[in-house]
């Protein structure tokens, strides 16, 4: 006879959930969470687990810092997931970046 807990532990594999984006960003203090939520929707193309949590964490008189979380839905995809994210923060509007890290404001 095998005790009920040793079939139990050899029949339940445990779920594991892959590693969270969580990074904070600063924008201009008019910029709400709804407006970063529709920033990393049009950026994110990699399928996500849960939709992006967005949380204000300081209001400056010029700026606000936004905590932004976001899970993949595979592991793999974690690395990709990292650089839309990034890309979708870094754009601010009116401004352009190159590629040598030069940042040009247009008139």
């Amino acid at each position: 006879m095998i005790p009920n807990g040793m079939i139990l532990n050899l029949a339940v594999i445990p779920l594991r959930e892959p590693e969270r984006i969580e990074l904070r960003a600063r924008f201009e203090a008019d910029t709400t969470p709804a407006e970063v939520e529709e920033r990393l929707a049009e950026a994110i193309d990699v399928p996500i687990r849960y939709p992006p949590h967005i949380a204000v964490e300081e209001l400056d008189h010029d700026e606000v810092v936004v905590k932004i979380v976001v899970t993949p839905e595979r592991p793999a995809d974690g690395g990709r997931l990292a650089g839309e994210v990034l890309s979708a923060v870094r754009e601010t509007d009116g401004d352009q970046r190159h590629g040598d890290g030069a940042q040009r404001r247009d008139a």
